[in-house]
């Protein structure tokens, strides 16, 4: 045995969460109300019609010892009926790919060129005799002349990426190390390999006296979603008790995650080949706004994801839903290439 968990969301026409709506599941094209469950271990049925909570939510499971897994049901909103709702989801199984044809070898790269060598010194210079008549000292001997260097070895080169060497004591040769590499599009790999994704990748830790940058405003650490979302710089994001994140959707939201941002100097925490929010931290970041305020104007969480003015007395029973103050409008089309799109500069609580 086994049960098919659905889950959807009811919105209205401008795109604003619905609660307290029924929701009727149906055997597909008949009226018969169909036996629904609300959890995966419950022992008996739940109402049918579901009501949607706060967040426009509703959900429900469906049992495989009481519908074959080929049943469709329907389901009906406020008049309207979507049809045909596959809930047990059971796709049909695909052919078997072909095997790929080998790869051809690749070239061998080409040495690099030796280096040339250096020149001899020049001789010393012969000493004068000394005069006649009382014996004259004998002249001093010239010096000789210094060796010349011995030339250093070619770097070498391999599809126009190169690799540091560094001298040894033997004057016969250079070696190759991994400690710093460089590709031809100027990516720099220290102690690991570059890649294209970063101007400048480290293996390692970084330590400097002082770090300055002068373009960028705010710090970002990266919230993990989990699910298919779209992600718009300047919204404000919150996590539901189930773990869903959203944009906000009323004033002084619960669950508050915070602004994502697109003008961050420093971020933390990003997992490659993950869903993530850029939730900007600390400092200053663009930001939507129902209208300009005062600066210092504490804002909360309003529909679509903008920020509002928060009242007083919100201000001093919910402290923790103030996202960030308000500073100023931003009046420029474009800051530093980024699409303002006219949002607002707000600083980070």
């Amino acid at each position: 045995m086994a049960r098919y968990h659905f889950m959807s969301r009811v919105r209205d026409d401008v795109g604003d969460v619905v609660d307290g709506v029924d929701v009727y599941v149906y055997i597909a094209g008949t009226t018969s109300a169909a036996s629904i469950y609300a959890t995966e271990d419950s022992i008996i049925t739940t109402a049918n019609p579901i009501v949607t909570n706060e967040l426009g939510y509703f959900h429900f499971y469906v049992d495989d010892t009481e519908y074959d897994p080929s049943t469709k049901f329907d389901i009906l909103i406020e008049g309207v009926t979507y049809e045909d709702i596959d809930v047990f989801r059971k796709g049909v199984a695909g052919t078997s790919g072909t095997s790929g044809s080998s790869g051809t070898s690749g070239s061998s790269g080409t040495s690099g060129t030796s280096g040339s060598s250096g020149t001899s010194g020049s001789s010393g210079t012969r000493g004068t005799s000394g005069s006649s008549g009382t014996s004259g000292s004998s002249g001093t001997s010239g010096t000789s002349g210094s060796s010349g260097t011995s030339g250093t070895s070619g770097l070498p080169n391999s599809s126009n990426n190169y690799t540091m060497r560094y001298s040894t004591d033997s004057p016969s040769g250079w070696v190759a190390t991994e400690y710093l590499q460089v590709t031809s599009a100027g990516n720099v790999g220290i102690n690991t390999t570059p890649t294209s994704a970063y101007r400048l990748n480290v293996g390692g830790d970084i330590m400097a006296t002082k770090v300055y940058n002068a373009v960028w405003n705010d710090y970002a650490d990266w919230f993990d979603v989990g699910h298919g979302i779209e992600i718009v710089p300047g919204k404000v994001y919150v996590l539901s008790k189930n773990g869903t994140v959203f944009q906000s959707s009323q004033y002084n939201q619960k669950g508050i995650i915070g602004i994502v941002s697109d003008t961050y100097g420093n971020s933390v925490g990003i997992k490659e080949g993950q869903i993530q929010l850029p939730i900007s931290i600390a400092g200053y970041v663009l930001a939507y706004v129902e209208e300009e305020y005062e600066p210092g104007t504490p804002l909360t969480s309003y529909k679509k994801g903008s920020l509002i003015k928060m009242n007083r007395r919100d201000v001093i029973l919910y402290p923790e839903r103030i996202i960030a103050t308000y500073l100023r409008k931003e009046k420029s089309v474009l800051w530093n290439n980024i699409e303002v799109k006219n949002r607002h500069w707000v600083k980070v609580k």
